[in-house]
């Protein structure tokens, strides 16, 4: 498995490879047959089913595909989309459909959704499917979300949740990897798995580096991004510095994960410590109001803000 990029080898191809929940997957039995929003955190299987339902698509003229990230004027509405929705395919399977894949839908212009409103409409009952995705789903206009059926990829009860995580267990220790797998490695991947769910992406990663670097390593690693982050709730260090750690270690898409480690976590740590445990009444009030904002507002700005409000405790 050394060497291997685990990511690129492994990324779901057919519907049986995506781990996702049977009410999400029961919608596409008989294919696309109206336009989606995909919306959910980062690495959990938008993009890929987007792909694995058009896939037949993709190499042709009936399929086009927008990173947003990448192109968010107005003008890639206006003229590239457009101009393919508009056109007849020049080679046609036989569904007489054409296909456009917005990835990240989150980053385009005020405009460009604005403009997208109008052009839902013009295209709803033609041979045209559009498919959004985005990681924000409160960045995505009122106007849209009214006129596109949108579904929620994370997971919405602990059964889901539940069945998500064994699942990703299964699939990297039977399939991935496969033989004997010693106890102490089968129990860094759970943590690596229960850490980084629902991101399949972020777990091979994690797992690649598992793999190639050795279970000690890891943990080293981890250990040292924990007692990295206390140190920056608990002293004096500055904004930049803070937000460079927090860019560098969690970035947007691990604010969830950031904030979990002032959980219960840091209880343990400030016991252990001998610190003022008083003040975990304090830091828990911060936890709660902040967990439920990172899908409404600017993850990073909220993980500033509860190492803002932390630090306010700890440092007089």
């Amino acid at each position: 498995m050394k060497s291997e990029i685990l990511w690129e080898k492994w990324r779901p191809k057919k519907i049986e490879e995506i781990v996702l929940p049977e009410r999400i997957l029961s919608k596409f039995v008989d294919g696309v047959k109206q336009h989606y929003i995909f919306y959910g955190k980062a690495g959990c299987g938008k993009t890929s089913l987007a792909r694995i339902l058009i896939g037949k698509y993709r190499q042709g003229s009936n399929y086009m595909e927008i990173n947003c990230s990448e192109d968010t004027s107005i003008d890639i509405l206006r003229n590239e989309i457009s101009e393919f929705c508009k056109n007849k395919p020049l080679f046609d399977d036989g569904d007489g459909m054409k296909y456009v894949f917005l990835d990240e839908f989150d980053r385009v212009s005020a405009q460009f959704q604005d403009g997208f409103k109008a052009f839902i409409e013009k295209y709803n009952n033609r041979n045209v499917r559009f498919i959004i995705s985005t990681n924000h789903f409160n960045k995505v206009i009122p106007e849209l979300k009214s006129r596109i059926k949108a579904i929620n990829f994370d997971s919405l009860n602990t059964e889901e949740e539940t069945l998500k995580l064994r699942s990703f267990f299964k699939r990297i220790t039977e399939t991935i990897i496969g033989g004997e797998i010693e106890k102490q490695l089968r129990e860094r991947i759970a943590t690596i798995v229960k850490r980084k769910s629902p991101d399949f992406r972020s777990i091979l990663v994690d797992i690649q580096d598992l793999l190639d670097n050795g279970i000690e390593e890891t943990i080293q690693k981890d250990e040292e991004v924990v007692n990295n982050l206390y140190r920056h709730v608990t002293t004096n260090t500055s904004y930049v510095d803070s937000y460079k750690f927090l860019m560098e270690n969690f970035g947007p898409e691990k604010i969830d994960y950031m904030i979990s480690l002032l959980s219960r976590p840091f209880i343990d740590w400030i016991i252990s410590k001998n610190l003022n445990s008083e003040l975990l009444f304090e830091v828990n009030r911060v936890i709660c109001l902040n967990s439920q904002l990172v899908n409404e507002t600017d993850p990073v700005v909220v993980g500033m803000n509860v190492i803002g409000e932390i630090k306010k405790l700890f440092v007089r």
